[in-house]
């Protein structure tokens, strides 16, 4: 359930953003390159973000990285309307701090779950609930930008990302590096 809960807000960062820069600055070009900033920083420091993980393990990881990327995104919705330099950093930086939640609940299922059947079992339905993710979590972010206008779905993905990440670091354990 924590991983559906934050992988829905992880899926909907991307179209959130296009939404609310478009709404807040008139212009798909800021919206495209506030997406863009941010989709970039996630890919060149996620796998970083990952090796931490690694090291230190996952708590230790996803609990100051979760804080960064609310704090970012936050920054982000406040100033949504500013000056795109102000626009693209705090982007990029929302980026940057975004933890690949995939990666750690896949390496927590390969970790606690021995036996290759059952491992197999739960990697697919994962695969299966990441996918429904893909579909709803934009979908959502969407209806509630219509409803309640365009900061609203960020700020209810910043509530999906705090329980979503709150719940997996309170379940791993000593152990979960």
């Amino acid at each position: 359930i924590l991983f559906i809960i934050y992988r829905m807000d992880f899926i909907s960062w991307y179209f959130a953003i296009v939404l609310l820069i478009s709404a807040t600055t008139d212009s798909y070009a800021f919206a495209g390159l506030a997406s863009g900033s941010y989709t970039l920083a996630s890919a060149l420091i996620g796998p970083r973000i990952g090796r931490l993980a690694d090291l230190y393990g996952s708590r230790k990881v996803l609990v100051p990285i979760t804080l960064v990327h609310i704090l970012s995104m936050y920054a982000l919705i406040k100033f949504s309307s500013s000056s795109i330099i102000f626009i693209v950093l705090f982007a990029a930086f929302s980026g940057a701090s975004l933890a690949n939640i995939g990666s750690f609940t896949r390496t927590r299922w390969g970790r606690s779950l021995p036996d290759n059947k059952e491992l197999n079992s739960a990697l697919s339905i994962e695969s299966v609930l990441d996918e429904f993710s893909f579909v709803a979590g934009p979908a959502c972010a969407g209806l509630l930008f219509a409803k309640f206008g365009p900061k609203f779905a960020l700020i209810a993905g910043l509530l999906f990302l705090f329980i979503g990440a709150s719940g997996l670091s309170l379940t791993s354990d000593k152990n979960d590096f």
